[in-house]
């Protein structure tokens, strides 16, 4: 193999003696954190508006006393709250729980779900009551993460990568990704044509339209 060639498959140790070598930068690289921005997001939308519209959409249980005044029962809104240390770890000198001490724990990072239901009677509302549902995971770098918004120097002193993007959970201290995948344009009709539609019945051709309707809560029906 010829000298000049063999010299240009030799690894590179450029970056290790460069200036900057082993120093944080001030901020983290932009195109990296857009990379899994969509999955963070997301999960943003269901803390912030996604799970209150889901939990509003159940219907309400009526009943009638033996007097004739009318009782509703309903869920008013539901929240997630921040990573905290469990109640067995109530002694801790701080509450606040970070990612990598789930890792190292095989423990899952996640935080308090509660939803608030009220009751009206005759209309009028009566009461309110918060119902703890136990943890739910909490993804990573989401704006309720421990994580939101350090700067690199501070994601290392909680032991973290300087680069850290997020868009993942940590369950049972392995971390876990939800796939994204591809749907058909919401709320929009597409004409389509499926041969095997005209053996549903003699007034059948293959021409058909094809709708996926999306709720506020974004959950989805497909219609056709």
């Amino acid at each position: 193999m010829p000298e000049k060639e063999k010299r240009n498959q030799m690894p590179s140790y450029s970056n290790l003696t460069c200036k900057d070598y082993g120093r944080l930068a001030a901020t983290q690289n932009k195109y990296l954190q857009e990379f899994v921005q969509p999955h963070i997001e997301s999960f943003n939308f269901l803390l912030r508006d996604g799970l209150s519209a889901a939990v509003k959409d159940i219907r309400q249980e009526e009943l009638q006393l033996n007097d004739g005044r009318r009782i509703s029962i309903y869920f008013k809104d539901a929240l997630i709250g921040k990573p905290t240390v469990s109640e067995a770890g109530s002694y801790s000198s701080n509450t606040i729980l970070y990612p990598a001490e789930c890792r190292e724990l095989g423990s899952t990072y996640g935080a308090n779900f509660q939803v608030t239901i009220n009751w009206d009677v005759d209309g009028e509302t009566s009461g309110s009551l918060g119902i703890p549902l136990g943890r739910i995971p909490m993804m990573v770098k989401c704006k309720n993460c421990s994580l939101y918004n350090l700067t690199p120097e501070q994601l290392v002193a909680h032991h973290d990568e300087a680069e850290e993007a997020g868009g993942y959970f940590i369950v049972n201290g392995l971390e876990k990704v939800i796939r994204m995948i591809v749907l058909p344009r919401r709320n929009y009709p597409m004409a389509i044509s499926r041969p095997s539609w005209k053996n549903i019945g003699a007034s059948f051709s293959e021409y058909g339209i094809i709708i996926r309707c999306v709720r506020r809560d974004q959950s989805a029906a497909v219609r056709s």
